[in-house]
């Protein structure tokens, strides 16, 4: 005769499939600016960071290769906050530290909050050392093919030329920094053949993805 197992009542069968399909939203991501950091997926409202046991994000010496530097950070150094507005929802950091935290260069204050915008930078104790930067997931446009997207976090303007842009960019996965160019096409006349200008750009891709040399940027992909 087959084993028989205890019955398993029907409500508790539904909140076990509830509770394996709660895949809560990630409203942002705090990326790394220090090799030794690692990402912060967002999903809660409120997350706190220091060296504090009880902090949602602990710091650690290993994550920071400056003891001096480590030893400048608080307790609770500080607060990332989500909350509803009309809009739908506003992001704030809010410092609680002894030395400062500091958006885009700029000290907040102890005890004081200010807004989190996409692409800020957020810095620890001095306004050069910078840790994370904000990539506010609600913010990420559509101007950029889905096969970028779905490999790489585009990030903040570095420089802008004359036929295009270089963007920061992140691996989703590795969370590696890459310098993304973009060309518009737009800009150029592609169904007349022999567009030296354009042809000229497509022989520069060419040549960037055969070379490999300590005092050239790999390209990895176009």
């Amino acid at each position: 005769m087959a084993d028989l197992f205890p019955t398993q009542d029907v409500d508790d069968v539904a909140d076990t499939f509830q509770d394996n399909s709660d895949t809560r939203k990630i409203w942002g991501r705090l990326l790394p600016l220090r090799r030794s950091l690692l990402p912060v997926d967002l999903v809660e409202d409120c997350y706190t960071f220091g060296r504090g046991e009880g902090c949602s994000v602990m710091f650690t010496p290993a994550m920071f290769n400056d003891p001096a530097q480590f030893s400048t950070f608080s307790k609770q150094h500080f607060k990332l906050l989500q909350e509803p507005c009309k809009q739908g929802s506003i992001v704030f950091v809010e410092d609680l530290s002894s030395n400062g935290t500091f958006i885009n260069g700029t000290k907040i204050g102890r005890g004081k909050r200010h807004p989190l915008s996409n692409n800020d930078e957020i810095s620890l104790s001095l306004k050069h050392y910078k840790c994370y930067i904000f990539s506010d997931s609600n913010s990420i446009s559509d101007l950029y093919p889905h096969d970028v997207t779905e490999k790489y976090t585009v990030s903040r303007l570095i420089g802008r030329g004359a036929c295009g842009e270089v963007r920061l960019v992140f691996g989703k996965q590795s969370c590696e920094k890459y310098a993304m160019k973009i060309v518009q096409k737009k800009n150029f006349t592609l169904s007349k053949p022999g567009n030296a200008f354009v042809n000229r750009i497509r022989s520069e891709v060419d040549i960037l993805m055969k070379l490999t040399h300590v005092s050239i940027p790999n390209c990895i992909c176009k």
